[in-house]
């Protein structure tokens, strides 16, 4: 799709968005008006209502999208004899190496993509480094380091008939002064970025790792990377499908030097990733996500739509990569120790395309607190990257340049920013109807719910229209268990939810304003490690009992059917920290300690 025929399709897809929410707004007052609700709660409650209204639209107009417009499928190449030599790709996955339990599971996990990827010019890479820590070598990094290279060297031994095909690239600690500690430069951008000078030849090997193992020497013959999360799976032929994929003559990226960035073809390809929580150790909460997209909330349930409308995806952090491209189309453009997350950016200035037909896995999180540890660090990088909506941008070196992302790219990061601020505005409407008048509280509250409960109406409706015949729905009605579950989730969750995100929208702001502390992040597997229990459940989550007992209170001094709905919403708030512990067991755990220990994922 050419750039004008994208700008074409762009207007009347925010248009209709734009329609739909004001067409909300506007049935909200056309029902509260009459009732004689005063002009100061109407304008009281439009700014949250205008958010959550815009976030139903936007699912609305995304859904009859996908009904009208046909999947835009990615052309490949026939590689059914294998990856050749001149697509030569690495496979790496970018992570920490928190102690040498981790170290050991690594090298499993890379076996475990070699054995379902065996292609011969497929190679597979650990690109590590050590955790922050408060100087530049701990007592514990000897052996964590040795554990890692020991076991990419006897991947090698063990698997010489293919030749030596597993690296490891490690990374010193440097002193970050605007982080206070020593880690690893830019985290996994930086060492997808040195990995990246050493193959496009800016660097050497020993330029930028200090530790290395395999055959390096290979690294300046790469094509293309593939890069993977620490637990992200990658199925049978699925490298070799990525590669068929970005090798496409027709898939070419074209960068063009004068708008700094790929125009046409792809820098980047997305593939699906879906997460897996089940077995007997899931936890409900691992089981209830399963199934879903396992990427960013905000970018990830549009990708499909911005694929088929637009012919770009959006991407986020799995998927291949044309090294050459992306080295000139992100040479300079985001500074260092700036953003957090960094996948969106990187896929506006290099183009990333969506292949929905190859899916990934990953582990669902089996803890909430690591889900909402996740969330609160997707809301921080959506709003780091908002300076990239303005007419001008920084770089590196300092200074700023005319803005060179396209339309639909600014698009993507502002609906990014308007939906992390989807969970605030329901928090600031369910505060108002603590004390708003009896006349409009059955209106607050269908807003409140409309959210969770409007992709269930959405599923259900495709799963009555894909039946051939009521049996059949009746039949399929069971897989309707995972949204409905979710949406009481989100339902009973929504006060602390949205306390999390303001907190975590605020605290970047001050963070932007004295330039400290923006790559603030702690691993999903130490998060998962960190036992919380019921105890750390009621500390953390205060917000939602705390409400739930002022609207019960309001049910009891003014009982009547226009307070029900807050009795109900209250009696859920006040079960909110129970719910969070329950469904984060395994099935026959105990509850854990509660630990003393703080998290500052969890804002």
């Amino acid at each position: 799709m050419t750039g004008s025929k994208r700008r074409s399709a762009l207007a009347p897809y925010v248009s209709a968005i734009v329609a739909t929410t004001v067409f909300g707004m506007v049935a909200f007052y056309a029902v509260v008006w009459p009732a004689s609700t005063p002009g100061l709660w109407l304008a009281l409650v439009a700014l949250p209502l205008l958010v959550v209204a815009g976030q139903v639209a936007s699912t609305v107009v995304n859904w009859c999208v996908t009904l009208i417009v046909p999947p835009r499928r990615v052309p490949r190449l026939d590689l059914s004899t294998g990856v050749p030599a001149e697509f030569r790709t690495l496979v790496v996955v970018p992570t920490m190496l928190p102690d040498v339990a981790a170290a050991r599971a690594l090298t499993a996990k890379l076996e475990r993509h070699f054995l379902a990827n065996p292609d011969r010019n497929l190679y597979f890479a650990l690109l590590t480094d050590f955790c922050d820590a408060v100087a530049p070598h701990t007592e514990h990094d000897s052996a964590i380091l040795s554990t890692v290279y020991e076991g990419v060297q006897a991947l090698n031994r063990r698997h010489a008939h293919a030749g030596d095909r597993f690296l490891l690239l490690h990374r010193q600690r440097h002193w970050n002064a605007a982080e206070h500690k020593w880690m690893g430069r830019e985290r996994k951008r930086g060492k997808l970025a040195d990995l990246n000078d050493v193959i496009a030849g800016r660097a050497t090997t020993a330029d930028r790792f200090a530790t290395v193992a395999g055959p390096v020497s290979i690294l300046p013959h790469v094509r293309y990377v593939i890069t993977l999360d620490d637990d992200t799976a990658l199925p049978p032929g699925a490298a070799r499908s990525l590669v068929s994929a970005i090798a496409h003559p027709l898939n070419q990226a074209s960068f063009d030097p004068s708008r700094r960035r790929v125009v046409r073809g792809y820098g980047i390809l997305q593939p699906r990733v879906a997460s897996i929580g089940y077995g007997a150790g899931a936890s409900q909460l691992s089981r209830a996500l399963s199934g879903g997209a396992a990427v960013d909330q905000y970018t990830g349930d549009v990708s499909d739509v911005y694929q088929d409308l637009f012919g770009e995806g959006s991407f986020v952090g799995k998927g291949i990569y044309d090294v050459a491209a992306v080295v000139r189309a992100l040479d300079g453009v985001i500074p260092p120790d700036r953003v957090l997350s960094h996948d969106l950016l990187e896929g506006c200035y290099a183009r990333s395309g969506l292949i929905g037909d190859v899916i990934l896995t990953e582990g669902a999180p089996r803890h909430y607190h690591g889900e909402i540890s996740r969330r609160s660090r997707w809301v921080r990088g959506d709003w780091q990257a908002a300076a990239w909506l303005l007419p001008t941008v920084p770089v590196c070196g300092g200074g700023r340049i005319p803005n060179p992302l396209s339309a639909l790219s600014r698009w993507k990061l502002l609906d990014n920013l308007r939906r992390s601020l989807v969970k605030p505005s329901l928090l600031a409407l369910a505060v108002l109807a603590v004390f708003a008048p009896p006349a409009l509280l059955a209106g607050l509250i269908v807003a409140i719910v409309a959210v969770p409960l409007t992709p269930v109406a959405i599923r259900l409706a495709d799963l009555l229209g894909n039946s051939r015949n009521l049996r059949q729905a009746r039949d399929e009605l069971p897989e309707m268990w995972r949204p409905a579950w979710l949406a009481l989730t989100e339902v009973v969750f929504l006060p602390y939810e949205g306390v999390v995100y303001a907190s975590a929208i605020v605290r970047t702001w001050y963070r932007l304003a004295i330039g400290r502390r923006l790559l603030d992040w702690v691993s999903a597997g130490e998060v998962a490690g960190r036992a919380v229990g019921l105890g750390g459940y009621l500390a953390r989550m205060w917000a939602a009992p705390l409400l739930g007992l002022v609207l019960v209170g309001r049910f009891a001094t003014q009982p009547g059917t226009p307070t029900l709905g807050l009795l109900l919403l209250g009696l859920a708030w006040l079960a909110a920290p129970v719910l969070a512990d329950v469904i984060s067991r395994s099935p026959g755990q105990p509850a854990p300690a509660v630990s003393r220990r703080s998290d500052s994922a969890w804002a």
